[in-house]
Order: C-alpha cells, then sequence, then structure tokens
C-alpha cells in the first residue's frame, strides 16, 4: 500500500532566513508561527521550514521576518538531544511548494506587487499568481415572477 505525507501551513516568518550551502545545494531555513484560537484561547506554534534550491532562491529574495508564507511539504523527523541529554525528535518541514502572501508594504520587500505569488521546487522559474483573474464580470442577477419559490 502506498503511503503520502502532505502538510500545509500558513503563518508568519519569526526571522529572516538562513541560507546554507550542504554538499553544493542551496538550502534556506525559516522559521513559521502558526495561531489558531481554542475555545477562546490563542495558540500559537511553531514550525521549522527546509527549502532547497529553487525554493532556496525565492526564500532569500523575498521572505523578510514577518512575512506571510504558506508552505505545503512534507514531514521530516530529526533525532536530537536537548540541553539535559533528553534524546527528542523534531519535525521539521521540508517543502515542496512556497506561496508568497501578502504585500511589499507587509515586509515582502521587493516581492511582484499583488500578493499571492507562487513557486515550486520542479527548477523552473514558475512565478505565477495564485489566483486566477476573471476576463468579464458576470452579468447581473434579475428576479423573476417565480422567485418566490426559493426554499429559504
Amino acid at each position: 500500500m502506498a503511503s503520502y505525507c502532505k502538510i500545509t501551513l500558513v503563518g508568519n516568518v519569526g526571522q529572516d532566513p538562513t541560507i546554507k550551502d550542504v554538499n553544493g545545494k542551496k538550502v534556506a531555513n525559516v522559521s513559521i508561527a502558526v495561531s489558531a484560537k481554542f475555545g477562546g484561547e490563542e495558540r500559537t506554534d511553531w514550525y521549522r521550514i527546509d527549502l532547497w534550491e529553487r525554493l532556496a532562491d525565492v526564500t532569500a529574495q523575498y521572505v523578510k521576518k514577518g512575512s506571510q508564507i504558506m508552505v505545503e511539504g512534507r514531514l521530516n523527523p530529526r533525532p536530537f538531544t536537548d540541553t539535559s541529554g533528553v534524546q527528542r525528535i523534531s519535525l521539521d518541514v521540508r517543502a515542496s511548494d512556497l506561496v508568497l502572501l501578502g504585500s511589499r508594504a507587509d515586509g515582502m520587500g521587493g516581492a511582484p506587487s499583488g500578493g499571492g505569488n507562487y513557486a515550486n521546487n520542479t527548477g523552473g522559474s514558475t512565478m505565477a499568481a495564485a489566483e486566477p483573474q476573471m476576463s468579464k464580470p458576470l452579468p447581473p442577477i434579475v428576479a423573476g415572477p417565480d422567485d418566490d419559490d426559493l426554499p429559504f
């Protein structure tokens, strides 16, 4: 049986990305905060994101502290030993897709205007708008004589 693991996160970047070279490949590391409300109580979780090659280039160029991004990828378990010597596992996210949300005023520093710019890790230059544009407006809705039969 095949397995599938995918996670989608939307959050704000906590600090400027760090860019490294690992075995000749560029990697960017960012941490994002994802907040949610449960029963009137707000909870913020932090996620470490690894963006490789093309995504690292896009991240280095456009993502800054405070930027809002959407990341899709897979969980990558990473064992580590904490300060008290206990063996733990960190669930990092290895990104496969990145969507830049917000605008230049939101800290995107030079990102193309309009927000919603999308990049994936296929190696190609795929910076296209994430939201489709409508070519012409829809016609207005005109009430007819039989509209009184609406079920609501």
